[in-house]
């Protein structure tokens, strides 16, 4: 059954700042939560595929291969992943705020492969949306200034 999960992020610095970051991979074990490695240093390019390995709920150790499908400079990235306990694609949208800041809209579909959790659909995609807002929240505490 597959998943669907849709969760904005404001950031209270620029696109290019923003868009910088998601695409610096050596960076993700430090706000993508349950990331131990990636086996690229670095940054997001159209076409490179790369390795996640990641700890799921109940310490299952989950390897996951993912490509970058699409990558428009400050506004949009695609990956997708078809290997590993959860098979997804992510579009990750990026838009200015008149106020200077930019707001990240991911959408996310997902499925499980090898994995099961015994939940309703409404809950899955509820901690699904929780976790990748707790990344995101990280991920914005790393590159934005806080506000004086």
């Amino acid at each position: 059954m597959p998943f669907v999960t849709t969760m904005p992020v404001t950031f209270p610095c620029s696109r290019a700042t923003v868009y910088r970051a998601l695409c610096d991979l050596k960076s993700y074990p430090l706000w993508n939560s349950g990331m131990i490695t990636v086996s690229e240093p670095g940054p997001l390019r159209e076409g490179l595929a790369y390795d996640t390995y990641s700890i799921l709920p109940g310490g299952q150790t989950n390897r996951a291969r993912i490509n970058v499908v699409r990558l428009e400079k400050d506004e949009e990235i695609e990956l997708a992943s078809k290997t590993g306990a959860i098979t997804y694609n992510a579009i990750i949208r990026l838009s200015s705020e008149p106020s200077g800041h930019t707001t990240v809209v991911c959408e996310l579909k997902f499925e499980f492969t090898n994995f099961v959790l015994n939940l309703t659909k409404g809950a899955v995609e509820a901690i699904a949306g929780a976790r990748m807002q707790g990344d995101y929240e990280a991920l914005r505490a790393l590159i934005c200034p806080p506000a004086e």
